[in-house]
């Protein structure tokens, strides 16, 4: 299962997972707050990890045309930051 939260203090949640076997990300560690980009009507975090990374390929680092979870995920970190 993959549980991705976008808000914030995000980090907070890991803990109440019910099991070790999920993927978790967020937005935001548990002392941090998260924030929204207007023009996109979303949270950074999601507009880049979903939408830039995955939906628009923009995180495809190999250039096979398809963006992995793994390649969106360090895309939305480094433009995240």
């Amino acid at each position: 299962m993959w549980v991705d939260i976008a808000g914030c203090e995000a980090a907070s949640f890991l803990p109440g997972l019910p099991s070790g076997r999920v993927l978790f990300t967020g937005s935001s560690k548990a002392t941090e707050k998260s924030y929204e980009y207007p023009d996109w009507g979303m949270s950074v975090w999601t507009g880049l990890l979903f939408d830039q990374g995955l939906r628009l390929g923009k995180a495809d680092t190999d250039g096979n045309k398809r963006a992995t979870i793994g390649e969106a995920l360090r895309y939305s970190q480094y433009y995240a930051r």
